[in-house]
């Protein structure tokens, strides 16, 4: 869920939700253009990739894959920051 901020008064109003892949995750990443955030659930070793929105900075959920491993698994973001990138 997201909220907004009354400037005025502090309080929270909710404005919107989205899906969650997989409960707590652990780790958060976010690319360096702002337009992707991509979440590690260790209990559940996926990651899942959300599309930030330029305008309200809402979450799209995209997808979700296995980590491959088990324990902690920091993400880590590519500098180009664009699909296709090379590494």
């Amino acid at each position: 869920a997201w909220f907004s901020i009354d400037a005025s008064t502090a309080a929270l109003t909710p404005a919107g939700t989205v899906p969650a892949f997989a409960a707590n995750p652990s780790f958060l990443a976010v690319t360096h253009a702002a337009t992707y955030l991509y979440a590690v659930s260790e209990s559940a070793s996926r990651v899942g990739a959300y599309a930030i929105g330029p305008a309200t900075g809402a979450l799209t959920f995209l997808n979700d894959v296995a980590t491959g491993r088990r324990g902690p698994a920091p993400p880590d973001v590519h500098p180009a920051d664009h699909r296709g990138a090379r590494r």
